[in-house]
């Protein structure tokens, strides 16, 4: 596959974020999931491979958000709760599982504000694409809360910001699709933007993990508000034909202009806040597709932007899995970072798509109407073979041409 001009984007701000105690009754003190290591190891992990100095991954720097711009999505009285708890000794909750120490509400303007400056980047051109490595994490805020360790929602804000730009610069109304493989349910994206038919949200998440009670399937067949609640223990191949069924069908037919993926690695086989069973090789898998889509639909326009994912052994090997894949490293043509635990996680049970998984995954398909394109639509494999049976048959004479079609309209067809 042939590499995007890739942005990356990391401030070391980010690795000073508090996420505040983790105080349970009964537990033992002991240190936060969301923690800085998570994040700096995959810049790390880039450092050491090589991939972090090679000419091919450009390094942007990130800015901070403006009060102006959070407020696109967030309330005022929000924002002002969290600088305020911001600029006490003390800090205090912002919301569920979202805690506000000192000088947190600068660190999140940095996070929310580094997405909005890989969207500047790609909406002129100067990258394809971009991973984001920002901390704290997003997809759970609302307009009026911090949730799961998310204080501001960077994705939300930078769907808005790329749509801004649009509308400001090139008079266009952007159409935006975003999926979200963190194992917990993008609540935050989900609230922004449900009513919207401009913004797609696909979310693949293990069923009712965090939050409690939300990303169901939508019974109703939203077709721009899909939700994927996959069962616990799925593994490779229930997130394979998630991927085959109903996020690259969707995307197909919603034909964005821009791609953004909220990237969070918690649905992995060693993470401590889920019971999935993904590998890198899976991550890689779905940047593959993805970036596909974007060559196919947004001119190439696609920006990862980080989320959870818990396993400070495990999530570098995942994020750098994904970032290989937007520069377009293979297998079969690059010597890739390797990944120590991958043979292991693979041959691990039940990696193959259960029956239980397939009518989850046939079940919201049907829900929202993509049965119907996954027949109407040509994979990438079989356009490529149209074109070549198209050019075979431009290479007769229009007589035989004519000859041809004719004796394959009447030759018996497989069904």
């Amino acid at each position: 596959m042939t590499g995007l001009k890739a942005g990356y984007l990391y401030d070391e701000k980010y690795a000073w974020f508090d996420s505040g105690p983790l105080n349970l009754k009964n537990l033992q003190p002991v240190e936060h999931w969301e923690n800085p290591e998570t994040k700096t190891r995959i810049h790390s992990l880039l450092k050491v491979s090589g991939l972090y100095n090679s000419d091919d991954l450009i390094k942007l720097t990130a800015r901070d958000a403006t009060q102006e711009e959070l407020l696109r999505f967030h309330t005022k009285e929000y924002v002002d709760k969290v600088k305020e708890l911001s600029n006490s000794n003390d800090g205090g909750s912002a919301g569920n599982e979202a805690y506000v120490c000192k000088g947190s509400y600068e660190i999140a303007c940095r996070s929310a504000g580094g997405v909005l400056r890989a969207i500047e980047h790609v909406m002129v051109g100067e990258v394809d694409a971009c991973y984001c490595l920002t901390r704290p994490p997003g997809h759970h805020a609302l307009a009026d809360q911090g949730m799961g360790f998310c204080i501001f929602n960077n994705i939300v804000l930078g769907c808005l910001h790329a749509r801004f730009l649009a509308n400001e610069k090139q008079k266009k109304k952007l159409r935006v699709a975003i999926v979200d493989y963190d194992v917990h349910h993008g609540n935050g994206t989900e609230a922004a933007f449900f009513d919207d038919q401009d913004v797609l949200f696909i979310s693949l998440h293990q069923d009712n993990n965090y939050p409690l009670g939300a990303g169901g399937v939508n019974k109703h067949g939203v077709e721009t508000n899909i939700n994927v609640p996959l069962p616990p223990g799925s593994g490779s191949g229930a997130y394979r034909k998630a991927f085959d069924r109903i996020v690259v069908p969707a995307i197909e037919r919603f034909k964005p202009d821009l791609i953004l993926v909220s990237s969070g690695f918690d649905a992995s086989f060693m993470d401590p806040l889920s019971c999935m069973m993904l590998t890198s090789d899976d991550f890689r898998g779905f940047a593959d597709d993805l970036v596909k889509l974007a060559m196919r639909f947004c001119d190439n326009k696609i920006i990862f932007v980080h989320e959870g994912g818990y396993s400070r052994h495990y999530t570098p090997f995942c994020a750098v899995a994904v970032i290989e894949s937007i520069l377009g490293k293979t297998k079969e043509n690059d010597v890739l970072v390797e990944d120590p635990f991958l043979s292991e996680a693979k041959a691990w049970g039940y990696q193959e798509c259960q029956p239980h998984q397939a009518r989850l995954v046939e079940l919201v398909a049907k829900n929202h109407n993509l049965l119907s394109v996954l027949d109407d639509v040509l994979t990438p494999e079989e356009e490529t073979v149209q074109e070549s049976i198209t050019g075979l048959l431009n290479s007769l004479s229009p007589s035989k041409r004519q000859l041809v079609i004719k004796n394959l309209e009447s030759t018996p067809m497989k069904t």
